[in-house]
């Protein structure tokens, strides 16, 4: 669901969306396949792409390296 709200129309749901993603992914691999196995990473660009110099999105969005 996390996923699909990336797509929103609504800045603030794709702000929360990325965030609640970077914290639930972090230092947790379980949620990291998971998100992959959804297409997470796909959204993820994507939202980072659009984003352009949102910071507030493409930080969360890029966050989750580890």
């Amino acid at each position: 669901m996390l996923v699909q709200l990336l797509s929103s129309n609504d800045i603030n749901v794709v702000t929360c969306a990325a965030g609640i993603l970077s914290n639930i992914t972090c230092n947790n691999m379980r949620n990291k396949m998971i998100l992959c196995q959804v297409g997470g990473i796909e959204a993820l660009v994507r939202t980072t792409l659009q984003a352009g110099d949102r910071e507030d999105i493409t930080e969360p969005a890029v966050s989750n390296r580890r």
